[in-house]
Order: structure tokens, then sequence, then C-alpha cells
């Protein structure tokens, strides 16, 4: 009975705020821009980059994060780490920072009986994670971008060679290369909506803005 009165609770406070937002933003877009910029939008660029935010969001970030618990000795199922990320969705539409993270804590303490601290880790790998290899991407790209083939195959190289040396455990390799299958989905998810919506980037700024907004979204 508690829980259902909570639930209640929470829907009726979600919802009209929700709603609430909604509004306020429908009265700050200007109509006959927004149907302009539409209609003149390519949607085929626009399913694409649907699809690959949907498998990113939907499953690579829900493999990299079981992987991420797995290393702080947690197995937890594919199907309950898919409802904390989905979950976290509508908590962090809602309220400001980063309080999606503050409802993954507790649902991973009732599923998986994981300690408040080990959550907290498994936030901070997930974010140390992809802050680097962001900017490793936008490195990376920048050096072939300027044509320094030479270094920047260097140090993929040298990256590689520490991949498979010295990170023996499993899990640390399979959350490695789900979190760079993640990101590189996720880039390329906006680069299908540069195409969309017919902006025209240069490659530099493309390999370098994008993985900063990403970072900043993190």
């Amino acid at each position: 009975m508690k829980n259902v009165i909570t639930k209640i609770i929470k829907f009726a406070f979600s919802w009209p705020l929700t709603i609430i937002i909604f509004i306020y933003l429908i009265k700050k877009i200007d109509f006959a821009e927004f149907v302009g910029i539409i209609s003149k939008m390519n949607w085929v660029y626009v399913a694409l980059s649907g699809i690959l935010v949907s498998f990113a969001t939907l499953y690579l970030g829900v493999q990299k994060y079981r992987y991420i618990l797995k290393i702080l000795g947690y197995n937890i199922s594919f199907r309950d780490v898919f409802i904390l990320r989905v979950g976290g969705f509508p908590v962090k539409f809602i309220f400001p920072f980063k309080s999606g993270e503050i409802w993954r804590m507790f649902y991973l303490k009732k599923v998986g009986n994981v300690e408040y601290k080990k959550a907290i880790y498994s936030i901070v790998i997930n974010w140390v994670v992809r802050l680097c290899q962001l900017l490793a991407f936008g490195i990376f790209f920048f050096l072939i971008y300027k044509r320094f083939f030479f270094l920047s195959f260097l140090l993929l190289l040298i990256f590689i060679i520490f991949l498979k040396f010295f990170i023996k455990n499993k899990d640390y390799v399979l959350c490695f290369f789900y979190s760079l299958f993640l990101e590189l989905t996720l880039v390329l998810s906006y680069y299908f909506i540069f195409m969309a919506g017919g902006v025209k980037l240069d490659m530099s700024s493309f390999y370098l803005t994008i993985p900063l907004v990403l970072i900043i979204e993190a």
C-alpha cells in the first residue's frame, strides 16, 4: 500500500511539472520559423540519427554500465540496468543537475544490494571513462585532420599495446570497447543531425566541437 501511495505521489508531482515546463517552452518558440526549419530537414538523416541514439542509449550504454558494475563486483542483469537507465531519464528531465544519478543509487541498492559508496564509484567511473575517451577522440581526429598521420597512429598503437599487455581483466576490456562504440555512435548521430539540417562544418570544428558537447552533456 505504501509503495502504491508513493508511486501516485511521484506521478502526481512529476507530470504536472513536466507539462508546465513544456507549455513554457512552447510559448518561447516562433512556430513559423520552427515549421520552416522542419520542412527543410532531410528526414532520412533524422531517422538515422534517431536509430543511432536509440541503439547507443538502450543497448551500448546499458552494456557499458553493466561491465562497470562487474568491475566493482556486482553482476546486475541487462534488464535491471536497462530499467535503471531508462527510469532515470524523466528524473533528469524534471530536476536539475545530476538528479538522475540519485535515482540510480537507490535503484542499485534495491535490485543488486549495491552499497551507496560503490554506486557513487560506478557513476564517477562512467563519467571519467567517457571524459577520457571523448578527449582522446578530439585529439586523435584533429591530428588526422591536420595530417599528423604518423603521430596519431603511433598514439593509437601505444594505446592498443597497453590494452593488450597491461589490461588482463576481460571486464575492463569489454567496458572500454562498449564505451568506445557508444561514443563513436553518438558522435555519428550528431553528424547526421547536422546533415539533416544542412549545416556544414569543417571537419576540424566537428571533431573538436561534438566531443566537447558530449562532455558537457555527460
